[in-house]
């Protein structure tokens, strides 16, 4: 056991050992908690480097066989990062049987914004699949969007994302399902309308599709991406009575005062590893 202040660590387990060595075959027991301990001072005791970071509260119990282990816990993450994104609080029960891992009732909570789902893993047939729900998340507010800024620091990008994801496979062989939307899309200030896609990833190719409507005009674009080698772009799309001086005020800041309607097609092809060559 270790403690400091109100954090603590609580581990206690038992392996079989035959000729000194961790019998697969033989019984496994493991019991942990958590009491708000902090991930950074538990990777330095595990020697771990992933960039995470909060305050974590949980428990695990485990026991059986390595190839029939059973169990459950639940955990709970507050003042969280990861890999440099910030996020209020993340939650989760676990369940374990038969060596297979079920990560349910998760929840993700980021400003307004929720995230909810089910995840599950078969660490013996490297497969896993989840299914996620996301609501209200305020763009602006995700870090890794590296959206323009204000110098006091809000973004002139303003919208809340809605999403559904349903994904299956193994890490060669991905198969996913999304759809999103941004229901009142703003840009500087200007309401731009609708925006939606879809996105379907199966094995080595993804394709995407998508459009926008409303007051900003109208978009439709589709494309599709080979996951391999330099991961080759096919991208197209047209748009009708597009209003684009709410971007241009965007590079070009509120300066700019011109009223401006765009109508024609697109196109981009191209190595996605490479954007230069795009």
């Amino acid at each position: 056991r270790l403690w400091r202040g109100r954090s603590a660590v609580e581990v206690a387990g038992s392996v079989t050992l035959e000729n000194w060595r961790v019998a697969r075959e033989g019984p496994v027991r493991l019991s942990a908690r958590l009491q708000q301990t902090t991930l950074e001072g538990l990777k330095a005791v595990l020697g771990r480097t992933e960039d995470v970071s909060g305050v974590a509260t949980g428990h695990l119990d485990l026991e059986g066989t390595f190839a029939n282990l059973a169990g459950g816990g639940a955990l709970r993450i507050e003042q969280a990062a990861f890999q440099g994104e910030p996020f209020d609080s993340l939650s989760a029960v676990v369940r374990i049987s038969q060596s297979i891992w079920s990560v349910e009732e998760i929840q993700l909570r980021k400003g307004r914004g929720l995230i909810t789902g089910q995840a599950r893993v078969d660490p013996a047939r490297r497969f896993f699949s989840t299914q996620l729900h996301g609501a209200d998340l305020a763009v602006a507010d995700v870090k890794h969007l590296s959206l323009p800024r204000h110098a006091d620091a809000s973004s002139p990008i303003q919208g809340d994302l809605r999403f559904d994801l349903q994904s299956e496979g193994t890490p060669e062989d991905v198969r996913l399902v999304a759809t999103w939307s941004l229901p009142d899309l703003h840009v500087s200030g200007t309401r731009v309308g609708e925006v939606r896609g879809t996105v379907d990833w199966q094995g080595e190719r993804m394709r995407w599709e998508g459009e926008a409507q409303g007051p900003g005009g109208t978009l439709r674009y589709t494309g599709e991406a080979q996951t391999q080698g330099d991961w080759e772009l096919n991208l197209e799309g047209g748009f009708t009575g597009l209003r684009a001086e709410p971007w241009a005020r965007l590079l070009l800041g509120e300066r700019f005062m011109g009223h401006i309607a765009a109508t024609g097609t697109f196109s981009v092809r191209g190595p996605l590893k490479d954007p230069t060559r795009l």
